[in-house]
């Protein structure tokens, strides 16, 4: 069955939220009981749609995931003084040609919950001398684990920290190139690295270090930096 562009139907929520899309839109979309759907809120109204192959598996991180992204994002009395001074004069980061950096899901994730921390503190940084590369499959990862794991504060301080990025949204990285950085990280983290090099980045920002800053992808030779946040911002203070 085909749907036209505009079709529409209302549908009532159940009392605990649910609510059944229509057969006929579950049709012309592909979707099943199987089917993993996005869905974001945008400004008054719900955003839904069926993701893309290779989208179901988003990771949802473990206490001990988060609780290592939240060690790792400390940074170093000296480091924070730096970024202090660089912000309070940061006009005088816009005189320098801006490169292009990308930020996975645990760095957006630690940002939430820690405004003070190195990966929040790299978002401003990235504002004035960094244009910041994301897709919706990162944006879709950090809602997933804000909902599953925290609460409405960190959600809107998340929605809050995106809209002040002005981030450009780059569509999934290519199929080979994915494939070529399976090995390298895993398949579920897979997307972030493929993602940064087909941008064209300079810097992969990330706190995971099982997966992504590990000897094996430092040594891989790539095109760009794989970085934590804090490592970032020592680089970025020591060219100031």
């Amino acid at each position: 069955m085909t749907q036209s562009k505009g079709a529409r139907k209302i549908v009532k929520p159940l009392p605990d939220g649910q609510i059944t899309i229509p057969a006929a839109f579950r049709e012309a979309l592909g979707i099943d009981a199987d089917t993993p759907l996005s869905m974001r809120l945008v400004t008054d109204h719900l955003e839904m749609r069926p993701l893309r192959q290779g989208e179901g598996s988003l990771r949802l991180y473990t206490k001990k995931d988060i609780d290592g992204f939240n060690e790792e994002d400390e940074l170093d009395p000296e480091t924070a003084q730096g970024v202090g001074k660089l912000l309070r004069y940061g006009h005088r980061l816009l005189q320098f040609q801006r490169k292009q950096a990308f930020l996975d899901a645990t760095v957006f994730v630690a940002a939430t919950r820690s405004p003070s921390g190195g990966s929040a503190l790299a978002m401003e940084v990235c504002k004035l001398r960094f244009r910041v590369a994301i897709t919706d499959r990162v944006l879709d990862e950090v809602r997933w684990n804000i909902l599953e794991r925290f609460g409405e504060v960190e959600l809107m301080r998340f929605y809050q920290q995106r809209a002040a990025l002005n981030a450009d949204i780059f569509p999934p990285p290519p199929p080979e190139r994915l494939e070529k950085c399976i090995p390298l990280t895993g398949k579920k983290n897979a997307h972030a690295l493929a993602a940064a090099l087909a941008c064209g980045c300079t810097h992969l920002l990330t706190l995971d270090r099982r997966r992504l800053l590990t000897s094996v992808v430092q040594s891989a030779e790539l095109p760009l930096k794989v970085v934590t946040p804090g490592e970032f911002l020592g680089e970025v203070v020591a060219q100031r």
